[in-house]
């Protein structure tokens, strides 16, 4: 078995041909890899607040919608605050504008998640979309619970 082993090796290396698509394939694996932790970044639409909540209302279901995800709030104003979500080393930021009509979350900065702009669009790391529709959906479900009380 070591010599069949042995062999094969030695036939490799007597055609550097192989050994060239070998590098090609192991350098095609690793810049394949690299650009899966990279997606384009998007701002979730708009959230409708139901009729007849008061802002009031809204700011306090924002706040659990954002507690619920491990998100914390800072700097707030009236209609105005941002979320921040720490992870590990990683850190989100985004601002939260909000009125009697609607919700709106805006990308703002981040630490450590790869943030880019190329061709004009805007990269990030691919499960940033992800967290902030996390918060848009809780956001969403407790403005919903707001109103039917």
């Amino acid at each position: 078995m070591t010599t069949a082993l042995n062999l094969t090796f030695s036939r490799s290396i007597k055609h550097p041909k192989n050994i060239l698509i070998g590098v090609l394939v192991v350098c095609s694996a690793l810049l394949a890899s690299m650009q899966t932790h990279a997606a384009d970044l998007i701002d979730p639409p708009a959230i409708s607040v139901p009729a007849g909540l008061e802002l009031e209302s809204v700011e306090k279901a924002i706040k659990v919608g954002l507690l619920s995800r491990g998100w914390t709030f800072e700097n707030e104003k009236s209609g105005y605050m941002e979320g921040v979500l720490l992870i590990r080393v990683h850190e989100a930021r985004v601002g939260i504008s909000y009125s009697t009509d609607e919700v709106k979350i805006a990308y703002l900065d981040s630490k450590k998640l790869k943030y880019k702009v190329k061709n004009g669009q805007r990269k990030i790391h691919k499960n940033y979309n992800a967290w902030v529709n996390n918060i848009r959906r809780d956001i969403t479900m407790e403005l919903q619970k707001a109103a039917i009380k």
